[in-house]
């Protein structure tokens, strides 16, 4: 495979004004001391100044390897991934959630394993971890990891884990015949990957302790039956050839 020279990493971001500040100094600090990757956030249509925050911290880290762009509206997280991906170019691409739940140490690990693979992910089930998700996220995790195996047939145990990395040809194959905008998206990519003979990596992913508890909006009857009728239309498109 062609030698890595640059990679560019998306980190969408939506309705985080109050910490964007301290995401930005910390990409700044790995930004200079990583020459060659640039960084793109891009604001999926926040509605609390995230965006004017943002700008203006980018402006006072004075950083060129750090940008910035504001979707109009929110279209959801790989709307707005997608979006990116169409701006950016590089021998690789990666994404980053932008709460740093993955802190930057990890971008390396997948720089290096997309040095012989076209798509790498990180998987937390590799990565022994002292603390234990609430009730809840453990059995919504626990029954989506499930129903990706049963459904579309893939083998990894984590699909969702938010860094992912991407030779820059396979994501935008990946990218422009996937459509699914929710919970499901992360398996449809990687139902394509598959489809397509794409090699896929798996490594270690750590979340952060500050984020381990972090309070999401899980609704688990809602989100339990929107992630299931997700994988199915991911099937169907498949059986109707929507992805050939």
């Amino acid at each position: 495979m062609q030698q890595i020279r640059s990679v560019a990493v998306i980190m969408p971001i939506f309705n985080e004004r109050r910490s964007v500040g301290a995401t930005v100094r910390a990409v700044g600090i790995f930004a200079q001391q990583n020459p060659r990757y640039r960084f793109l956030f891009v604001d999926d249509g926040s509605g609390d100044g995230t965006d004017e925050a943002l700008r203006e911290a980018i402006r006072l880290q004075n950083v060129g390897s750090i940008t910035s762009f504001h979707c109009n509206r929110n279209r959801g997280k790989w709307a707005a991934i997608r979006t990116g991906a169409g701006q950016v170019e590089a021998d690789a691409l990666c994404i980053l959630d932008a709460d740093l739940a993955y802190s930057l140490d990890h971008l390396p690990l997948i720089e290096e394993a997309l040095g012989s693979s076209d798509v790498a992910i990180g998987s937390r089930r590799l990565t022994p971890s002292r603390l234990r998700p609430s009730l809840r996220r453990h059995i919504m995790g626990e029954a989506f990891n499930r129903l990706v195996r049963l459904i579309l047939g893939l083998p990894y145990r984590d699909t969702q884990a938010g860094i992912k990395g991407f030779r820059l040809q396979a994501a935008r194959r990946l990218f422009g015949k996937s459509g699914i905008e929710g919970f499901g998206c992360d398996a449809e990519i990687l139902f394509l990957a598959k489809k397509y003979g794409m090699r896929v990596t798996e490594i270690p992913a750590h979340v952060s302790d500050d984020h381990f508890y972090k309070k999401g909006k899980l609704k688990l009857i809602r989100d339990s039956a929107i992630m299931f009728s997700e994988l199915l239309l991911i099937r169907l498109k498949d059986l109707s050839g929507r992805y050939d």
